[in-house]
């Protein structure tokens, strides 16, 4: 069991540039990484996704009870909206980014904290791939009231007796893949 640091600030600040930058970056980055899996609902789909990334950083930034590590790394993330240009470079790299970058605060956290980060990260890009939702014969459709969002993310840890546990939730097969792809770059399971 990881030892817990005292206090969460000391995570990041004990990070070089380089490696905060891509702690900080991985929740906005884990998002578009979803949203660019599938263009095929073509730019009405991608700004939607990305109008929902931008609520949802701002919504789990508030959210005291995400942890009090991943709250301070979304309101970094919120804090350095400047720099979200360049952190939509090379989305294709984000499973190996986010693997190192969890390597990288590891040791530094206990592993609940560590735990409710890789949450935190993966109901972020679940929740951008529900912003727009594509129906049986792949054609894209605005996605529900945040509520139903809720309740498909909570379908999740319900949906436990199939064997994809993201079956159950109406996103395409490429959104489909790359939150698989996410699922074990994160070392974690959606159950």
């Amino acid at each position: 069991m990881n030892q817990p640091v005292e206090n969460v600030s000391d995570v990041l600040s004990q990070l070089t540039d380089e490696e905060r930058e891509a702690v900080v970056s991985l929740p906005y980055r884990v998002g578009l990484y979803v949203s660019f899996s599938d263009l095929s609902g073509g730019w009405d789909a991608q700004e939607q996704e990305l109008e929902m990334l931008t609520s949802i950083l701002r919504e789990f930034a508030e959210d005291f009870c995400k942890g009090e590590f991943s709250q301070k790394v979304m309101a970094e993330c919120l804090r350095g909206r400047d720099k979200w240009p360049s952190w939509s470079q090379n989305i294709d790299t984000v499973p190996a980014e986010a693997e190192m970058a969890l390597e990288t605060i590891n040791l530094a956290l206990s592993d609940k904290s560590l735990l409710d980060f890789k949450t935190v990260l993966f109901d972020i890009a679940v929740s951008v791939a529900m912003a727009f939702r594509e129906d049986k014969d792949g054609q894209a459709s605005s996605g529900d009231s945040f509520f139903a969002k809720v309740v498909g993310l909570m379908g999740i840890t319900i949906a436990t007796s199939t064997k994809d546990k993201l079956s159950h939730i109406n996103v395409s097969a490429s959104e489909r893949k790359a939150l698989s792809t996410l699922s074990k770059a994160l070392d974690y399971s959606p159950a």
